[in-house]
């Protein structure tokens, strides 16, 4: 009998759909996007098209809204509503 995973909130499976698309940035092209060099800048690219990608299916332009990032959401709300209250109380 196989088993089903219900502890999506501790990590989720990748979507096979994901994974092949990610695949070469995970094993070939993973220099860093900020870098100066032509394999960053090629990342950085790749990176601005998929932030594209994702505003057209959001239905929207601003790109600059659109952020990536390898945390878990929960934890980055966590630590922007203690930002927020914190930048708050300083004024």
């Amino acid at each position: 009998m196989e088993g089903i995973y219900l502890d999506n909130n501790a990590t989720t499976k990748t979507d096979d759909r994901v994974f092949v698309t990610m695949r070469p940035y995970l094993t070939n092209h993973f220099a860093h996007p900020s870098s100066l060099h032509p394999l960053g800048t090629k990342v950085r690219e790749k990176i601005e098209q998929a932030r594209d990608s994702v505003a057209v299916l959001l239905g929207t332009s601003h790109t600059d809204e659109i952020v990536f990032t390898s945390v878990p959401f929960g934890i980055v709300t966590g630590w922007y509503k203690r930002m927020s209250a914190k930048w708050e109380r300083s004024f």
